[in-house]
């Protein structure tokens, strides 16, 4: 959901179903950091264009854990392309117009030259 300046508002939710089993739910941002959060759901903002600041939530049972992590960028601002893959669209319109542009003239030169030849043919 976005917000005023630029801002999303995203939920993730972290769930775990083991029968009568007492879950808990630990949200943490990265590698020790400290626990921010210990509900089932997490309420992230990100400013679109920051960078991205995954949030791993692990689920605790008295036998086992599980985690998962997920990227509020990605949530905001959709998936990001590798940077060698992206193209601004703006870019790839001005090469088309240039190839347009080239192939115009290759026909014009063409229908040119065939014409100044069959003249001297003649």
């Amino acid at each position: 959901m976005m917000a005023g300046n630029s801002t999303c508002n995203v939920t993730f939710t972290c769930s775990a179903r083991e029968g009568n089993k007492t879950i808990k739910y630990i949200w943490t941002r990265s590698a020790g950091a400290p626990v921010f959060s210990i509900e089932e759901s997490l309420l992230v903002q990100h400013r679109l264009g920051d960078e991205d600041l995954p949030v791993t939530c692990t689920a605790m049972n008295p036998v086992s854990n599980s985690s998962a992590s997920a990227s509020p960028k990605a949530a905001c601002e959709g998936p990001t392309l590798p940077q060698a893959m992206s193209l601004p669209y703006c870019h790839a319109k001005g090469i088309l117009v240039l190839g347009v542009l080239g192939t115009l003239l290759a026909g014009i030169l063409t229908v040119n030259v065939l014409a100044a030849w069959e003249q001297r043919q003649h």
